[in-house]
């Protein structure tokens, strides 16, 4: 158990793993939380940005997190274009990698995802990016 992981999220943790010796669990919403600069060397954000307005994405969550990951650190993050009848938000990658000016892209990619809803055809766009924090401008590890 030589990996230690912090997991943040609104729920409580699954019961199998809320006394794991190696996992903190911080029931917290996400936004409310202050990060511990310099600290991660991985920081996953999966499927969450689409669900807080830009404000809170480009002025509280990425700053944040860019200023929480060590030199050489990696940042994980997926976001999509919700269903247009949906209340959740869109944040395309191109805003997200402007907002994180101190990583370096590593990898982008992009799916499209199709939904059958009600005989409608709901397409909406998927994508995953991985960053770097590097001082050198370029990444260690190939994505492609």
């Amino acid at each position: 158990f030589g990996i230690k992981v912090d997991s943040v999220d609104i729920k409580e943790p699954p019961a199998h793993l809320k006394n794991h010796p190696s996992i903190n669990f911080w029931k917290s919403d996400l936004t409310q939380m202050t990060l511990e600069r310099k600290k991660y060397d991985l920081i996953i954000l999966r499927s969450i940005l689409h669900l807080f307005e830009s404000k809170i994405v480009f002025q509280k969550i990425l700053p944040q997190v860019q200023l929480s990951l060590k030199t050489n650190g990696f940042l994980y993050l997926t976001t999509l274009t919700p269903p247009p009848e949906s209340d959740k938000f869109t944040h395309l990658p191109e805003e997200i990698i402007k907002a994180l000016p101190d990583l370096k892209l590593c990898a982008l990619k992009e799916e499209k995802n199709i939904h059958k809803i009600s005989d409608k055809k709901i397409i909406h766009l998927f994508w995953r990016l991985v960053f770097e924090k590097t001082k050198n401008n370029s990444c260690s590890i190939n994505f492609e």
